[in-house]
């Protein structure tokens, strides 16, 4: 395991998203372990109050078919972390994080979001999601995610073929070091967290309101909306949102209403 920034730990630090009208699509608080300024980690115990993304009567888009998931606006909705706490590790130039999963036997996986650079903002690390993941389990075997849902992404206006493109490109180089995986991250895999991390509340300001707006994309009515210009810093794309987290009570239930 890698050192710990001691200055830093314990330090609560929240993961935002936003939908490309620039208001919030999720919020997920966390504890820091480590933090040198260009890698973040920390980690979310179970329980923890998170924000995540949501049709305009609160449930989770992904009851919607696929086909449908895109056309209809989206807002955000309050949620719990159920099951196991999980470990996020967010290099901050990169084009991915890494969700570290456990389970009752032990460690669970490594699931790889990929999505734009970050951005910090006042106790908030802010990004935007690509919708194609990748899971990799503790053998180091790579499995694609919600790739369907990344094209209908793009068809819907959701993710540009720039943003698919690079997705693609980033997964595809972690797959292509899987043999020495994970030292470009460093083992996680066998972290305990203190026990005296409970789940956390939601930040009182974590509707922070971003710059003015530019021209850009719309959330899924298929027109177009302004773009707030603090998410055009984020990796130079302001087109996605994460599809955030979702309560759940085991891993494969976690990772599949990931992202």
């Amino acid at each position: 395991m890698i050192a710990m920034v001691t200055s830093e730990y314990g330090r609560v630090v929240s993961l935002r998203y936003f939908y490309q009208d620039g208001s919030v699509q999720a919020v997920l608080p966390m504890y820091t372990i480590s933090d040198d300024g260009k890698t973040y980690v920390g980690y979310m115990p179970a329980g923890t109050q998170i924000m995540y993304w949501a049709l305009e009567d609160g449930t989770d888009p992904r009851t919607v078919p696929l086909a449908e998931r895109f056309l209809r606006p989206m807002t955000t909705a309050p949620r719990v972390w159920e099951g196991n706490g999980v470990l996020r590790v967010i290099p901050r130039g990169e084009n991915f994080q890494v969700i570290h999963f456990w389970d009752d036997r032990g460690f669970a996986g490594w699931y790889i979001n990929l999505e734009s650079t970050k951005t910090d903002r006042d106790g908030f690390i802010d990004a935007v999601d690509w919708h194609l993941d990748l899971w990799i389990d503790p053998q180091r075997r790579p499995q694609w995610k919600d790739v369907e849902e990344a094209d209908m992404a793009l068809a819907a206006g959701h993710l540009t073929q720039h943003q698919l493109d690079r997705a693609w490109a980033t997964a595809h180089a972690v797959v292509d070091q899987l043999g020495h995986w994970p030292t470009s991250i460093g083992d996680w895999s066998e972290y305990t967290p203190p026990s005296n991390w409970r789940a956390l509340p939601l930040p009182e300001h974590w509707k922070m309101a971003l710059a003015p707006p530019v021209r850009g994309p719309g959330n899924g009515s298929g027109a177009h909306q302004e773009v707030p210009r603090a998410l055009t810093d984020l990796g130079g794309d302001a087109q996605r949102v994460e599809d955030g987290t979702h309560g759940a009570g085991n891993v494969d239930d976690q990772r599949d209403h990931f992202i």
